[in-house]
């Protein structure tokens, strides 16, 4: 069904944005709780099966005048909720099939994705997200090989799952969204378009996420990203005030944020997000910076 009204999808979905008062994730840090709900996938085998989850979300704070503008009410405390499976939930050969919207860039766990939905497939998509009982989500991927409008394209096969926050339905029939990262996924095979792209998927959480040097290397990355940004801010590339960006006190969630805040282009932005875990998501972007800081160095003279 069309939702021909600006509103969110607040009732829908059961958001409540609140801010954390846990130490280790830093104050002020905003997060977006997403209550438990269960949805129907299909099997393979044809058969459906029932998924319960409940998870959480987190934002950095200028990202909440984004969810602010969506109308959730602030609260005082954050309730951890973990994910868990059914006794039916699908096993590793008998995966979920998941709508797709591949793009020309890479969302990353975390980030935010505005969208204007025009090609007819994808507002069918829109419609059936939103007619299905579970949280209003798609999977985004990146082409590899063609254009984002028209079809016959290439597709990576690891992606970001994307949550819609807000949605708001245009007079055309097209649609204005914003989007939420929430994790990656890891596609099992790409299935015939029908009539938008979808896929067999599997979440595919990060290897050894708690490293305990972990915070100290996302300290030192930081600092690198920052000079980086500086150099490219005086080369014109960036805004000047993107070197001074804040990441997260979490370090898993501080990978993600350094990977979208280094001045690379798509197929290196990918790279970090199929790095296996955020160890070597690290040495990844530093292997990536080495190439950016050697390239604006030259187009600033050497200084």
């Amino acid at each position: 069904q069309k939702q021909r009204t600006g509103s969110p999808l607040l009732r829908k979905t059961g958001l409540t944005l609140v801010f954390s008062s846990t130490p280790q994730r830093g104050r002020g840090v905003v997060v977006l709780l997403v209550k438990e709900s269960c949805a129907m996938v299909r099997r393979r085998s044809g058969k459906n099966t029932s998924l319960c989850r409940s998870n959480y979300v987190w934002l950095k704070p200028k990202v909440a005048q984004v969810v602010q503008a969506s109308g959730l009410t602030p609260v005082s405390q954050v309730h951890r909720t973990t994910s868990r499976r059914t006794a039916t939930w699908p096993s590793v050969s008998e995966v979920a099939v998941m709508p797709m919207f591949p793009l020309g860039s890479v969302l990353l766990p975390g980030g935010v994705l505005p969208l204007h939905v025009f090609e007819p497939r994808y507002r069918q998509m829109i419609v059936d997200v939103l007619a299905d009982d579970g949280l209003p989500e798609f999977g985004q991927a990146l082409i590899t090989h063609g254009r984002e409008a028209g079809g016959g394209d290439e597709r990576a096969t690891i992606g970001t799952i994307a949550q819609m926050l807000k949605i708001d339905a245009l007079d055309d029939g097209q649609y204005a969204l914003v989007a939420i990262g929430t994790r990656r996924i890891k596609v099992n095979a790409w299935l015939p378009d029908n009539p938008y792209p979808v896929a067999d998927v599997d979440d595919w959480p990060d290897v050894d996420p708690d490293l305990p040097t972990l915070a100290v290397d996302a300290a030192a990355s930081h600092a690198r990203v920052r000079s980086v940004l500086s150099m490219a801010a005086k080369a014109g590339d960036v805004p000047l005030d993107l070197a001074n960006s804040e990441i997260s006190d979490d370090p898993l969630t501080a990978t993600y944020q350094l990977a979208a805040l280094a001045p690379v282009g798509p197929a290196d932005r990918f790279r970090l997000l199929a790095a296996e875990g955020p160890a070597r998501r690290l040495d990844v972007l530093d292997e990536v910076l080495d190439d950016v800081e050697a390239m604006l160095k030259f187009r600033l003279g050497g200084t």
